[in-house]
């Protein structure tokens, strides 16, 4: 199915004038949170890939451990840098046919694991970021915060103890996702793969007394884990790694798995819907896929002209799809279900713009967020430090999108990841609100709350 462009589009100008004073954040309620960079940076000047590494270590001792961590091209990346001229010619020799290998067999550039994850993050500056990747639990309030050096920090309301993550195999970590109808059970993604956290909610201790269990894989090469996503249920978890072309559905209880779909591209993103029925893989090509598990049948492909899936966020009944390119300055839309659902029509021009205030917005996008709710849209940039916040509705047969604010930080700060808040309501029985988190470069995070009566719009306007 190819993607398409539509004419009737609107840009970042048609915002209005007092974008920036709009929405401010709110406390209160929220965990007040800031990540020293100085803090969490001290002690890892001798880090290389995310690993310390002692400046007496021996070559070999290096190699072999490098190569355990991260792969035989990482490993022979460090031989080559040998003193001994015959280690480091075969060394580059052995690493130049591997790379030969790599190419023929997926057509992909000859890029570093590490590096391929980074570009495709939904992260801004992941390998620099202070905050790496925050998760909400959808049923209660508690938010995990994974940070540079390797930590999950876990808050939670009324709560006097944070719970720590902290394991030697949890080195570079991606992504984080809370297990649905399980109060402490968090799996964390990572450069060394899967670990499973259970976090008992009445401890009052910070560091947990039970190691993570890690999900192994025998044969494939599932390291720097780029995506993990639960069924509805949680009796089910997908992940996906930028090192191979599979991804696994995990019965985490008795540690086994199966490969749904051999692709022939490095995975990036995987993601249930929020109904649980559908299942979208995106690759680090021009392909993504949306299928299902059960009952499971051949995936639709979907192929983009150019560049591949940035970011996408689901609708709650999962038939409508937004999403962002590598190569585009453009939000897009796709029409699941429909008559001209092989067709992605572009909605904004995101391309950059200047504020009243004079801060500029707009650019090639780095991640998008849909509220819960359908009510709010958010899209970080890449190289800009303001957010875009759209108002949308969705009803059947009909979609609708407005321009309604810019978040933008402090002085000299980027966001670097957003997600909303599952269903927040302040007061149990209160009907559930969108809240927008924020993390920031300077270590901070925000929260934003939009109200249903201060988001509603025309449903005349922008109607598709």
């Amino acid at each position: 199915m190819e993607l398409n462009k539509n004419d009737e589009t609107f840009c970042l100008d048609s915002f209005p004038k007092n974008a920036t004073k709009i929405v401010q954040p709110v406390t209160g309620h929220f965990p007040e949170i800031v990540f020293p960079r100085e803090r969490l940076s001290s002690g890892m000047e001798n880090q290389q890939g995310g690993r310390l590494i002692p400046v007496t270590e021996s070559l070999m001792k290096r190699v072999i451990n490098t190569y355990m961590e991260r792969g035989l091209l990482e490993g022979l990346i460090v031989a080559r840098q040998s003193g001994t001229p015959l280690v480091a010619t075969v060394a580059g020799k052995l690493l130049s046919f591997g790379y030969w290998l790599r190419a023929c067999w997926t057509m992909d550039p000859p890029e570093t694991t590490m590096n391929l994850y980074a570009k495709h993050s939904q992260t801004c500056n992941w390998s620099q970021s202070v905050i790496r990747a925050l998760a909400w639990h959808p049923h209660y309030f508690k938010l995990a915060v994974a940070t540079v050096n390797d930590t999950v920090c876990i808050y939670a309301r009324d709560s006097s103890v944070t719970p720590i993550l902290k394991s030697d195999l949890q080195k570079s970590i991606t992504c984080l996702a809370w297990r649905p109808n399980a109060a402490g059970e968090l799996a964390v993604g990572s450069q060394n793969g899967v670990l499973i956290w259970n976090i008992d909610p009445a401890s009052q201790l910070s560091r947990p007394l039970v190691p993570p269990t890690v999900l192994r894989t025998f044969g494939i090469n599932h390291r720097f884990v780029s995506a993990i996503s639960w069924s509805k249920n949680g009796d089910l978890l997908v992940t996906a790694s930028v090192s191979n072309s599979c991804v696994f559905v995990w019965d985490v209880e008795l540690q086994q798995y199966e490969v749904l779909h051999h692709i022939n591209k490095p995975c990036a993103m995987v993601s249930f819907g929020p109904s649980g029925d559908q299942l979208l893989v995106t690759t680090v090509a021009h392909l993504f896929f949306i299928g299902s598990i059960k009952p499971r049948y051949k995936p639709a492909v979907w192929k983009l002209k150019s560049g591949s899936v940035q970011s996408f966020a689901w609708s709650k009944r999962e038939d409508h799809l937004l999403y962002v390119t590598t190569d585009d300055q453009e939000l897009f839309h796709i029409q699941l279900g429909s008559k001209s659902s092989n067709i992605g029509c572009s909605l904004v021009d995101l391309k950059r713009s200047k504020t009243d205030d004079g801060l500029v917005v707009g650019g090639y996008p780095q991640s998008i967020v849909w509220c819960p709710l359908d009510h709010v849209v958010a899209v970080a940039f890449k190289d800009t430090p303001v957010i875009a916040v759209f108002i949308t509705k969705v009803e059947p047969g009909k979609f609708s999108i407005h321009p309604y604010c810019f978040i933008a930080g402090i002085v000299i700060s980027n966001p670097c990841c957003i997600l909303f808040q599952e269903s927040y309501s302040r007061k149990p029985g209160e009907a559930p609100q969108s809240v927008l988190t924020v993390g920031w470069s300077s270590g901070s995070i925000t929260y934003y709350l939009f109200k249903e009566h201060c988001v509603s719009i025309n449903e005349s306007d922008f109607l598709l």
